[in-house]
């Protein structure tokens, strides 16, 4: 038995096998590494990520998952991107990957907030919105308090490596780099 992992992929939810899912995240992270310094980054990843979806059969799969076969065959009739690899590196084993996927951190990339939410769903391998919806009730039922908890979060839980340039733009980015600025000014302060 192999878990399922749902995603947005180019506007489509679609519904990967495990090994399908860490295939197509290394994929998508050598094509982000090989178009790092393209300006036109962020609509070549959309489109690229558009045609791979298609090309898995998405919007009209339903919810049967894609096996790592069929999304191989995907992303070789896509192929590299501007002159990465022609076969995506191949997916640490899976005792490796288990442990890293179970690594509680922020995200970033695609974050409303400091990433805490995106973080804690992929941890717990569920869709960020129900995180989000849960971090709202949780607001308006606390009276706040649970906005004090997501600070608390924001400061305790490392973040994750960057896929993409820090542009300094955004919510996420100024507040990752708030706090990045914070824990090393009072990392240097003796106990």
């Amino acid at each position: 038995m192999e878990r399922v992992i749902t995603i947005s992929l180019g506007g489509h939810l679609l519904h990967l096998e495990e090994s399908a899912h860490q295939r197509l995240a290394a994929y998508l992270t050598q094509a982000a590494v090989a178009l790092a310094a393209d300006p036109d980054r962020e609509e070549i990843t959309a489109d690229l990520e558009a045609s791979i979806a298609e090309k898995c059969g998405a919007p009209s799969r339903g919810t049967t998952p894609v096996r790592a076969s069929e999304l191989q065959k995907a992303l070789d009739e896509t192929g590299p991107v501007n002159g990465a690899r022609s076969e995506p590196p191949t997916p640490p084993p899976a005792a490796e990957s288990a442990r890293q996927g179970m690594q509680l951190q922020q995200i970033t990339e695609g974050a409303h907030g400091s990433g805490v939410c995106l973080g804690l769903a992929r941890y717990f391998s569920i869709d960020p919105s129900w995180v989000r919806l849960a971090a709202l009730v949780a607001l308006c039922a606390s009276f706040g308090t649970a906005l004090v908890v997501y600070v608390v979060l924001s400061f305790v839980i490392p973040y994750a490596p960057r896929t993409t340039p820090d542009t300094g733009k955004g919510l996420p980015n100024r507040w990752r780099h708030y706090v990045e600025t914070q824990k090393a000014k009072w990392s240097g302060v003796p106990a």
